[in-house]
């Protein structure tokens, strides 16, 4: 074991340092991830190990646009710019050090944050009791979609949570960016009025980036019911000229205090009606003028929501004249 030793402190010392193992010899890419919105620039930094022979700072291979900035006798930094491209190759910095080499990647990841988020339902709202409703949440084109989290919730209830693979969605081209619809189908309950829907969509580039977060305008869920038409007591028969009441009674509609209820003789409004509501039911009720002999229509209509139903009576008209001459 003594030879070798000797023989090796007899090599000047650059030979002695060209053949020390490669490993010695380093060059790393900061940062190590890149994160980069479509179209913009971005820098890294290419740096390299001590050398014991005189060696050029190091050098990037990058398949897109790049410009070199400051640099030392062991760093160099460069510029990408412009990047246009979804899911590039990584950047790649090397350096050599008389006959050895290494080098080092960065990762760019390339984003663009959703403009906008839009919530609207299928069918349009208000909707019956029973009726199936689907949530429709649209978001802009936006990636990596690997990155994005679509979440459509009722109050604070989280209604679903959805993720994406690199090129799925509506529009996509297969670059890594889409525009997004999420659908959620309920069945509208009598719980459901009242309640606000809301769709958040957020794209997360964590830990090497920032996170974008977009909420749609929320909308308020409005369900009715109308089950049965208005109830109608009217006078069977008048004196013309005399007054008489009335009444028209809805049950089962809901939202009670949103139903709405008039009423109409020959097609005339009649103005001059009291309403009233309970726990149970919604009345209207007033009175009536009689001008002519014959039969008079008197028509009550409900409305809630978008349902409406009416019924008609049909009341006599008579004169004390007449009946006296028949």
């Amino acid at each position: 074991m003594a030879a070798p030793q000797a023989a090796a402190q007899l090599l000047p010392p650059l030979l002695l340092a060209l053949t020390a193992p490669s490993v010695s010899f380093w060059v790393r890419s900061s940062p190590r991830v890149a994160v980069v919105p479509l179209g913009g620039s971005v820098s890294i930094n290419c740096s390299r190990g001590w050398c014991p022979v005189p060696a050029p700072p190091p050098e990037l291979h990058w398949t897109q646009r790049s410009r070199t900035g400051i640099s030392g006798r062991t760093w160099r930094s460069f510029v990408l710019s412009n990047v246009s491209q979804w899911q590039p190759e990584p950047a790649t910095c090397w350096a050599t050090c008389g006959d050895s080499a290494a080098n080092g990647s960065t990762a760019i990841v390339v984003y663009k944050p959703p403009s906008w988020v839009t919530l609207a339902s299928i069918p349009p709202l208000p909707v019956p009791v029973g009726a199936e409703l689907t949530l429709l949440c649209h978001v802009a084109e936006c990636g990596p979609l690997s990155n994005l989290t679509v979440t459509l919730r009722r109050g604070t209830e989280t209604l679903s949570s959805h993720r994406f693979p690199t090129g799925s969605g509506s529009g996509t081209t297969g670059s890594g960016a889409a525009a997004i619809t999420v659908r959620h189908a309920l069945n509208a309950g009598l719980e459901d009025h009242g309640q606000v829907a809301l769709c958040h969509a957020e794209l997360s580039l964590r830990p090497h980036g920032p996170l974008f977060a977009r909420a749609a305008p929320p909308i308020r869920i409005e369900v009715y019911a109308l089950p049965s038409p208005p109830q109608l007591f009217p006078p069977p028969h008048m004196e013309r000229g005399s007054q008489s009441s009335f009444s028209c009674v809805v049950r089962g509609a809901f939202p009670l205090a949103e139903t709405r209820v008039w009423l109409e003789l020959d097609g005339t409004p009649l103005e001059e009606t009291e309403l009233s509501i309970t726990e149970e039911e919604v009345k209207a009720q007033g009175r009536i003028r009689t001008g002519t002999v014959g039969s008079s229509q008197l028509k009550c209509t409900a409305a809630v929501g978008a349902g409406q139903r009416s019924t008609t009576a049909m009341i006599r008209v008579y004169s004390m004249e007449t009946m006296g001459g028949m």
